[in-house]
This record gives C-alpha cells, structure tokens and sequence, in this order.
C-alpha cells in the first residue's frame, strides 16, 4: 500500500503571458529529471500521481489536506478526463468566496473519483494546521488513511510552509504505530525553473535516510541495542554480519571482544558519507568496552551503560560478575573466572577472610542478593534488599556500592594483572 499526501492551498497568481489553469493560476511544467516527459499541472500533486503510477510505485490513496480558502477546484488535475462542468462551477464558486465545507469537498470528491482509476481520492478540510484543533484533525485523518505496512509519499510543494513540517513529524509518528517502510519527499521547484523551462521535482531520499538513522539513534540511546543503527550505516556486508551477531552475543551475555576490536577497525577504515561518519563515532563509543583490557572493567562500563537506561536486570547481572571476577582475581586460584569451581573457591576464600573484613563480605552478599532477586523475581525478606527493590534511589545507591566494591576488590588483590577473558563468556 502507498498513500500519497499532499496540500493544497491558495495558489498563486500567473505572471503575464504565462500558462493558466482553468482557474487563473499557473500551469507548469515538473521535470522528473529521470528522462521521462515533464508532467504538465498547475497542481504538483496531480503531476507526482501521474508519475508515480506510471513508474510502478502506484498510489492507493490520495490525501489531499486544505482550509476553506484554499483552490480545491484544481484537484481536477488529476482526472484522466474532464468532470462534468456544473460541478466543477459548483467548486469553483465556493472557492472564489473561500468558504468551502466538507459536505462539499465529499460531493466533489465522489465526482472525480471515477476519473482516478485505481486511487482512491480523499479530500479534507483540515484547516491551516496552525491549531491544535487543526493539527488534530490531520492527525485523525493520517490515523485513518495509513495502513499497517505501508509507504507512504509526501508531496511539500503547495500549502503553508509549516504544513508539511508538521504532518512529516506526523508521519514520524506513524512509522511506529503503522510500521511505515518507507517515508519518500518530493518537492516541485518551481522557483528553481531557468529561462522559464520546466520546474525541477527534487527528490529527497535524505530525508528517509536520516529518519532511519534518527531511529536508529534513539534506539541506541534508550535500549542500548546499535543493529538499527548498524542497518543505516553504508557497510560491507559482513562488517554490518559482525555488528549483528555482537549484539547477539551481548544480549546472551557473552563478550565478543575479539570480533569487537575487529568491527571497530572495519569502521576506522571504512569510506563513510559525512552521516554515516557522525553515526560511525556513537558506534564507536557504543562498543568502546571492547578496548578495555582488564575483564573487570568492561564489565563495568556495561553494567554502567545499562543501568543509565534503568535496565536493571542486565545491569546488575553485568555487575555482579565484575564483582564475582574481581573476587576471584583477589582471592580465588589461578584460572578462568567463568569457572564454576574456581568462582566457588574464591567465594569461599572470601568468606573465610569475613573475620578480618566484615564489611567487605557484607557488601558483597548484599549485591548478590539484590541480583538473586532481580534475576529469579523471589521474595526476599531482608529489609534493605525489599527496600532496594522497592525504591528507584536505593537500588541506585546499592548498584553504585556494586561499582565501587568491583574497585575496591581490584584495587586489593595480590596481582597486578587479571586473567585475560576469552572471546566469548563471561
């Protein structure tokens, strides 16, 4: 489905000597500038409709958005043949005196609906959009008119400047509640005519594309999750592969560092348009735990990363392995600290050195209780975890004393270096 949205306003004038519209307003020439004929309307989107649905991208329907002034008669532009002339007069009159009214626009509507082929017509007085009752009432008519799935073309050249402006945050909107798939502009510039040549259409397929991007950021920024983003960056194929299959990973808590490292080299490298180097540097920060070298550390930065978007669950398994790691590179024996036995040792090390360090123990079970019930959802009766689960501030408190008990166990231990991490696991 692709629904085609224009605006329809005043008009203006013809200078002398040129073209008219029946109406008294200019006639013009839109060159598509893809070696097709220019398409001749004194409305741009009637020649847009022409073109797209004879470049197979048919229009569905047609919204065409005005107020009670605007030349609604010129929408029989569209018709591949003429209307019946009373009903155009009957228009046209109500337009000269600018008092146009729904009841209206339906008659006229359902007159050249059957000269429009297989698009559906749809005329709305929605008013300048300079109200919150008018804006609403664009809102309800896109609400109605987008189906799930769609694309959607939306035609800037006629109306208020401020018009298409609104209705493409709109439209923003609905990318989200109709899954959008595409969201295309196309502008008639007729000031942009030379020697009074055919006016340029401009598309603008930046805009999807930083819409897509706008997304992608703020999918980042809120959840944390960069495929897509990595999905609007111009990639290699298997560079954008590693992307993906890293936020796997992440999400199932394992640590691809060295694939990491490598997709950060790839972007380092990469020949970027000057979007596509903005977005390249939130990736970079994104996946900068990578180039940590101490486990613990990257540990931590994730954890932090996910707690400031109040994902609390990830971020306190995330810092409860800091602290697990940090725990084993003090107390535990030599080996990998994702081992079941060499954890448990640690633990238990830990646990004998309570005499000398109370405190320290405390702290720690007090986390790992935290993290028990936030993992498994279990009823807890010691107060100051209830009390930590059940206050936004105190959970913060608690996930800041998780931090600083990841430093102060690797500030302490014995060594000076941790184990390296493999590639994948915690």
């Amino acid at each position: 489905m692709r629904v085609l949205i224009s605006f329809i306003g005043k008009g203006r004038k013809k200078p002398d000597g040129a073209p008219q519209s029946p109406t008294g307003y200019e006639r013009t020439l839109y060159d598509f500038q893809d070696g097709s004929p220019p398409e001749a309307s004194s409305l741009f989107g009637a020649a847009l409709l022409r073109w797209l649905n004879a470049h197979g991208k048919h229009v569905d329907t047609w919204l065409v958005m005005g107020t009670a002034q605007s030349i609604w008669s010129e929408v029989m532009e569209s018709a591949e043949q003429e209307p019946p002339l009373d009903d155009w007069a009957r228009v046209q009159t109500l337009v000269d005196q600018g008092r146009m009214d729904q009841a209206t626009l339906d008659a006229w509507q359902a007159t050249l609906q059957p000269y429009l082929g297989q698009t559906r017509l749809v005329l709305r007085l929605t008013g300048a959009l300079d109200t919150m009752q008018s804006q609403e009432c664009a809102w309800k008519a896109l609400d109605e008119l987008v189906p799930d799935g769609s694309s959607v073309v939306l035609d800037i050249t006629h109306g208020f400047r401020h018009q298409p402006v609104v209705v493409a945050f709109m439209v923003t909107l609905l990318r989200w509640l109709r899954h959008v798939k595409e969201v295309d502009l196309y502008y008639g510039a007729l000031d942009m005519r030379r020697n009074g040549g055919a006016a340029p259409v401009l598309q603008l397929p930046v805009c999807n594309t930083l819409l897509r991007a706008a997304e992608g950021v703020a999918t980042l920024a809120y959840t944390g999750d960069f495929v897509p983003l990595a999905r609007t960056l111009s990639l290699e194929e298997e560079t954008r592969q590693k992307l993906e299959r890293i936020a796997f990973l992440e999400e199932t808590y394992r640590e691809p560092r060295g694939e990491g490292r490598q997709v950060l080299a790839k972007l380092r490298q990469a020949s970027l348009t000057p979007v596509d180097q903005s977005l390249e540097r939130l990736m970079a920060e994104r996946l900068g735990w990578v180039t940590r070298e101490r486990l613990t550390d990257r540990l931590r930065q994730r954890a932090q990363f996910a707690f400031d978007r109040r994902q609390y669950l990830r971020a306190f398994v995330l810092v409860y392995e800091a602290v697990v790691v940090a725990a084993v590179m003090r107390y535990g024996p030599d080996g990998d600290p994702r081992s079941r036995e060499v954890r448990m040792a640690a633990r238990d090390r830990l646990y004998a050195d309570a005499s000398r360090d109370p405190e320290l123990v405390r702290r720690f079970k007090y986390i790992q209780a935290i993290r028990n019930a936030i993992v498994h959802g279990t009823r807890t009766d010691d107060g100051s975890v209830k009390k930590a689960l059940h206050s936004p501030e105190e959970l913060k408190a608690a996930f800041n004393d998780a931090i600083k008990l990841v430093d102060d166990l690797a500030g302490q231990r014995s060594g000076s270096n941790e184990a390296p991490s493999r590639a994948a696991g915690l």
